[in-house]
């Protein structure tokens, strides 16, 4: 487990993080303390975050933290764009070198040397032997990271790169295991529009929220131009009003989570995607392991 840095800029934000918490449940009141669950032996599993830009990766990263921190998971950020702007990317990819520097991510790009371009539902109408390369080359790195578990938006995250993202990850990841053999998890987040048949809530502490925001701050470009790593803790409250509700049913209670991210399940096996069912909700106090996880949707085990 990477632990939570000793440093002033972390302090500074969980104060930030836990004064949420206080006007949420009261000044009297406090989050879970955060869980150190022992690593299990054997191999850990392998993560990838197909990132449609830098920041994608902590805006919707708190499954992958935490199965880093309790399974152990090796987390690989696979940045599929630098962004819209060629005269930033430079700075991008150092930007985001250093925010996955700060919760132990590692980074790699779709492609030399800033990500592929071009990457929306449009482009791949219009330039279909284009979209099919970067199919192509996708499903390539897949073979090389043989990833136990894949995230990428979902079909309706209404940022067009968003949702290029998607088809292309989902692509890829269908030709990966159709043509390798290989059966893996595959998980779907939302950040502009919430996923309308989330089966996943996972819940936070101060000290993983504050992480993800202190490392979102490494992304100094977009954060001056909104500030989207103090909107995290607030989104993140909403989060558990808004799936808590949806997975157990309206009108009931949500569950007892302060933060949470909201997540599908589903699974690819001999190159068929099955979108999973049923609902599993992880509050901050209980861990988070890789069996518990997949055993919520019988993933077999990949074959490589």
């Amino acid at each position: 487990m990477v632990p939570y840095p000793e440093t002033a800029e972390f302090l500074a934000w969980r104060r930030y993080v836990q004064g949420y918490v206080a006007l949420f449940l009261g000044e009297s009141a406090s989050a879970p303390p955060p869980l150190a669950e022992a690593v299990p032996a054997g191999t850990p599993p392998r993560v990838v975050l197909c990132s449609p830009h830098p920041d994608d990766e902590l805006l919707t990263g708190l499954l992958p933290l935490r199965l880093q921190q309790e399974a152990g998971a090796e987390i690989i950020n696979l940045a599929i764009t630098l962004g819209s702007n060629p005269a930033r990317w430079q700075e991008r990819l150092a930007e985001l070198r250093r925010a996955c520097a700060v919760v132990g991510f590692g980074v790699r790009l779709a492609q030399e040397p800033a990500g592929f371009a071009g990457v929306s539902a449009l482009a791949r109408g219009l330039d279909p032997a284009g979209w099919q390369a970067k199919v192509e080359a996708l499903a390539a790195l897949l073979a090389e990271m043989c990833p136990n578990l894949l995230l990428f938006p979902h079909a309706a995250d209404h940022h067009p790169t968003h949702i290029g993202t998607h088809f292309l990850a989902l692509a890829a990841a269908l030709r990966y295991s159709r043509e390798g053999g290989a059966d893996l998890l595959v998980v779907e987040t939302g950040y502009w529009q919430p996923h309308p048949a989330a089966n996943l809530l996972v819940g936070a502490t101060v000290e993983q929220v504050a992480l993800l925001v202190n490392a979102l701050a490494e992304h100094q470009g977009e954060m001056a131009r909104y500030p989207y790593h103090r909107a995290l803790p607030p989104r993140m409250i909403d989060t558990v009003r808004r799936a808590g509700e949806l997975m157990t049913g309206y009108g009931r209670l949500p569950p007892a989570l302060v933060f949470g991210e909201a997540y599908r399940m589903g699974t690819i096996r001999d190159g068929i995607w099955h979108p999973g069912n049923g609902a599993l909700v992880v509050s901050a106090a209980e861990p988070l392991t890789w069996e518990r996880l997949t055993a919520a949707i019988a993933v077999p085990t990949p074959r490589c």
